[in-house]
C-alpha cells in the first residue's frame, strides 16, 4: 500500500536535516542528501519498498559519515572499523557494503595500515616484529597481510639493533644487581617486547662489553 509524501520540512535545530511526513503524519528525519539522492518531493507516492529505501539510504549515509570521521583521526584496519560501526548499532550488511566501498577507493587498506602501524611502533615505541605482528592480528589484520607488511619493511629496521638499543637503556636503569639477577631481568625485559631467546642472548653478549661487571 502506497503513501503520499505530504510534507518535507527543514528541521529547526539542524538545517541539514529534513522531516518527512507521510499522509500527514511524521515519518522520519533524514539528511538533506537523502532527499536529493532519492529525488523525494512533496506529493510523491511511495510504496513499502521505496519507504524501506529511504530508511536504508539514511542508515548508509550515517554509517559512511561516522566511518569517515574515524578515518580522519588515523588509519584503521577493516576489522577495527567494522567493530566500531557495529558498536554504533549499524547492521552487518550496511557495514560490509561500506567497508567494500571504502576498500575500493583506498580509504581502508589493511596492508598499508599494517605498514603504517609497524613504522609508528618501531619509531615511537620499538619492539620486535613478532610483538607487532601479534598486535596487528588483534586488530583483525590477517596473518598473511601482517607478514607481508613485515617482509616489505624489514630492510628499514634492524631488529637486532633495536633490541640492543633497548637493552642498553634498560641496563642503565638497573643498578646494584648481581650479574645473574641482571641477566634475568634483561632477558625478561626483552622477552616481554617479543624478542626471541636467540636475539636476547645475542644482546646480553654484546652488553657484556658495555659494562665493567660481567653479566652471567
Amino acid at each position: 500500500m502506497s503513501k503520499s509524501i505530504t510534507k518535507i520540512e527543514v528541521q529547526k535545530k539542524r538545517s541539514n536535516r529534513r522531516s518527512i511526513f507521510l499522509d500527514g503524519d511524521f515519518f522520519c528525519g533524514v539528511d538533506e542528501e537523502v532527499i536529493s539522492r532519492l529525488g523525494l518531493i512533496e506529493g510523491m507516492e511511495v510504496d513499502e519498498e521505496e519507504i524501506a529505501r529511504i530508511i536504508l539510504t539514511e542508515e548508509k549515509l550515517k554509517a559512511k559519515r561516522y566511518a569517515l570521521n574515524l578515518l580522519s583521526y588515523r588509519m584503521r584496519s577493516r576489522h577495527e572499523l567494522a567493530s566500531r560501526l557495529k558498536q554504533k548499532g549499524f547492521d552487518e550488511n550496511t557495514i560490509d557494503e561500506l567497508a567494500d566501498d571504502l576498500e575500493d577507493v583506498g580509504l581502508i587498506d589493511d596492508l598499508e595500515f599494517a605498514k603504517s602501524w609497524i613504522r609508528t611502533r618501531m619509531e615511537l615505541n620499538p619492539r620486535s616484529f613478532y610483538a607487532i605482528r601479534r598486535e596487528l592480528q588483534k586488530k583483525g589484520v590477517e596473518k598473511e597481510i601482517a607478514g607481508q607488511a613485515e617482509n616489505e619493511l624489514k630492510g628499514e629496521f634492524d631488529e637486532k639493533g633495536i633490541a640492543l638499543s633497548l637493552g642498553r637503556k634498560r641496563l642503565a636503569s638497573l643498578k646494584g644487581l648481581e650479574a645473574r639477577d641482571l641477566k634475568r631481568r634483561l632477558l625478561g625485559y626483552l622477552s616481554r617486547r617479543g624478542f626471541s631467546y636467540e636475539i636476547s642472548k645475542w644482546v646480553i653478549e654484546h652488553l657484556k662489553d658495555d659494562r665493567e661487571n660481567d653479566i652471567e
